[in-house]
């Protein structure tokens, strides 16, 4: 039979352990008014900017001009001369990752606090003029130094990979779901997370977009070890006490 004294003194304990805050959204990009900012982050977290790579520039994309993304229709786009794949011609997972083709954005707790994340939602959309082609998205991070996909999806030969058929207006966004695995709890530093992109065409009058980014999760203290023995030695004493009166 459970004691309910033992239960009574381990949930006195636990809160001392790691306070955590409630399970949700720890932040959001959302890109209104064209801001790459994080909107509703948790107090405990730091985001960076929701941004494209560096490398993706108009000198691996065979692209004759133009800024390389824009955020100005609330959602985050490569521009209408953009040609996903290398040197202008269809894309391919290895292309995406060799000329780094992908948006990026960065987590970090904040001092004394860990990050546990439970799952990333993304919309993405495919949308132009050109005939039934369609557009890969993939998500990597920081934490095997980018060398898998996160998620499984229905993807015939790759895991992890969501295909977007060409849509006629900016209205067709598709939201996506990773359920984040056990090597994303009690993260101590920055997690940096790529969305890499590439297309089946060469042709350049179609944007790749993403909308409505959201890690969930939460954030918990980290313990003190001293703090803890206390509490737990503390709390098997007074069990001793009280069973020998």
């Amino acid at each position: 039979m459970q004691n309910p004294y033992i239960s009574r003194c381990v949930l006195g304990v636990l809160p001392v352990l790691g306070a955590s805050t409630a399970f949700g959204a720890l932040a959001e990009y959302r890109f209104d008014s064209g801001s790459q900012g994080a909107i509703g982050t948790d107090p405990g977290i730091i985001a960076g900017q929701f941004e494209a790579a560096s490398t993706l520039d108009d000198s691996n994309n065979g692209a004759t001009g133009g800024t390389p993304s824009n955020y100005s229709s609330e959602h985050a786009r490569l521009t209408a001369n953009r040609v996903i794949g290398a040197s202008g011609t269809p894309g391919t997972v290895t292309s995406s990752i060799t000329d780094g083709e992908f948006f990026q954005f960065q987590l970090e707790a904040t001092s004394g606090n860990q990050l546990n994340l439970t799952q990333l939602k993304f919309s993405t959309n495919y949308y132009g003029t050109d005939a039934a082609v369609f557009a890969s998205y993939f998500v990597r991070s920081s934490l095997d130094n980018f060398n898998a996909n996160l998620g499984v999806t229905t993807d015939p030969v790759f895991d992890g990979i969501f295909a977007h058929q060409l849509q006629a207006s900016s209205s067709g966004f598709v939201e996506r779901i990773i359920n984040l695995g056990p090597e994303f709890q009690n993260i101590l530093g920055p997690v940096t997370f790529h969305l890499y992109m590439f297309d089946n065409n060469n042709s350049a009058s179609r944007w790749v977009a993403v909308d409505n980014v959201v890690i969930d999760g939460t954030v918990t203290a980290i313990p003190e070890p001293g703090v803890a023995a206390v509490f737990l030695s503390g709390g098997l004493l007074a069990l001793l006490r009280r069973r020998n009166r």
